[in-house]
C-alpha cells in the first residue's frame, strides 16, 4: 500500500472456504514507495518479497517470518540490482535459495536473472546473468521454478515484435546458465504473462492476446535438457484448446493450480494426465480484453494462510 509514503504487506486467515480475516499491517520499506511487488514462499513461515524501491530506482528484497499470529517480522532490505529496475517476478528453489528476473531498466543487456540465498535475516546475491540481451528490453516478466535447479522465464520480448517468449534458466549453487535459446510462444502481440511449473520438464503459461483483440490464452511449454554431446537445451511449446474471454474469469485447474483474470463470464478447465489445458467455452464477447492474469500453485503459507501486499 501506498498510506503515508510507505509499503506494507498483510497476512490473511482463511476460513470455513469463502472467509478471509486479515491481521495487522506489516510495514517492509518505511519511507518512500515500491512498485513491481512480488512474494514466494520459502517454507510456511517464511516468505521473500521482491520489489522495485521508488527513491532510487534499485531492485530490493527482504525475507520476513510470520510469528503469531498474523504479526510479520523482516530481516535487512538487500539490493539485487544497483540499478533502474522494472518488471520483477521471484520464485523459491528452496527452504534457503531464490530466483529473480528482472528487466534492468534503459540499461543493455536488460533481462536478467539472479539466486538469492536465504540466511536470517539477510539474502546474499550471486552474479546477474543475462537471458535476454537486445536493446529494446523485456516486460510482463514472469517466473517460476520447474524443479530446484530449473526455472522457466516467460516475457514480452521487445526486440522481437512484442512476440511471448520463454527461456530456461539453469542453477547450480548461485550460477545461473540459459542452455537454450528464446523460444517464441505466442508469434504476436502478448503480455500479461504467467507462468506455473507442472513438472521438471513442462511449464504452462497463460498471457493476453493484444493483437487478437485481448482474450487471454494459455499454453503447455516442454524443457528438453542438454543432451551428453554438449547440445544446448531446447524450450518448445504445443498450441492447446485455451482460450478464455470475457470479463470475471476464476478457473479451477486440477494439480493444485488456480488461474484466474480480469475476463467477463467463467469458464472452468481441466488438467489431464498428459498435461493438456482444455477450457469450456465462455458465454459473453470473445474479443474483451484480457487486463490481468494469474495462474500460480493454490497453496500459498499453508492450507489456511495467504499473503498479499501492493505499492506504488
Amino acid at each position: 500500500e501506498t498510506e503515508n509514503n510507505r509499503s506494507a504487506c498483510i497476512v490473511g486467515t482463511v476460513s470455513g472456504g469463502s472467509t478471509i480475516s486479515y491481521g495487522i499491517e506489516n510495514v517492509f520499506l518505511s519511507v518512500g514507495a515500491s512498485t513491481s511487488q512480488k512474494i514466494t514462499k520459502l517454507d510456511s513461515t517464511t516468505i521473500v518479497i521482491a520489489y522495485k524501491d521508488t527513491n532510487t530506482g534499485f531492485g530490493i528484497a527482504v525475507v520476513a517470518n510470520v510469528l503469531t499470529g498474523t504479526s510479520l517480522s523482516f530481516g535487512t532490505n538487500i539490493t539485487f540490482n544497483s540499478a533502474a529496475t522494472n518488471d520483477i517476478d521471484i520464485t523459491a528453489l528452496s527452504a534457503s535459495k531464490i530466483f529473480i528476473a528482472y528487466e534492468n531498466g534503459s540499461i543493455s543487456p536488460p533481462g536478467k536473472g539472479v539466486v538469492g540465498t536465504i540466511s536470517w535475516p539477510s539474502i546474499s546475491f550471486g552474479t546477474a546473468v543475462t537471458f535476454h540481451s537486445g536493446s529494446s528490453g523485456v516486460s510482463a516478466l514472469a517466473v517460476d521454478d520447474l524443479d530446484s535447479s530449473t526455472v522457466a522465464i516467460a516475457y514480452k520480448n521487445l526486440d522481437n515484435s512484442n512476440y511471448a517468449t520463454a527461456i530456461i534458466a539453469s542453477i547450480s549453487g548461485t550460477t545461473v546458465t540459459f542452455p537454450g535459446e528464446e523460444t517464441v510462444y505466442y508469434s504476436n502481440n502478448a503480455t500479461y504473462n504467467s507462468v506455473v511449473g507442472l513438472s521438471s520438464t513442462t511449464f504452462l503459461v497463460a498471457y493476453g492476446r493484444i493483437s487478437a483483440g485481448g482474450p487471454g490464452a494459455a499454453i503447455i511449454g516442454t524443457y528438453t535438457a542438454p543432451g551428453g554431446g554438449g547440445g544446448g537445451g531446447t524450450t518448445s511449446t504445443s498450441t492447446v484448446s485455451a482460450n478464455f474471454t470475457g470479463g470475471s474469469l476464476s478457473v479451477a485447474i486440477s494439480d493444485n493450480i488456480a488461474l484466474s483474470g480480469n475476463v467477463s463470464t467463467t469458464s472452468t478447465s481441466s488438467l489431464t494426465g498428459n498435461h493438456t489445458v482444455t477450457f469450456d467455452n465462455p458465454s459473453g464477447n470473445n474479443a474483451s480484453t484480457t487486463a490481468t492474469i494469474s495462474i500460480q500453485h493454490l497453496t500459498i503459507l499453508g492450507s489456511a494462510k495467504l499473503i498479499s501486499g501492493t505499492g506504488t
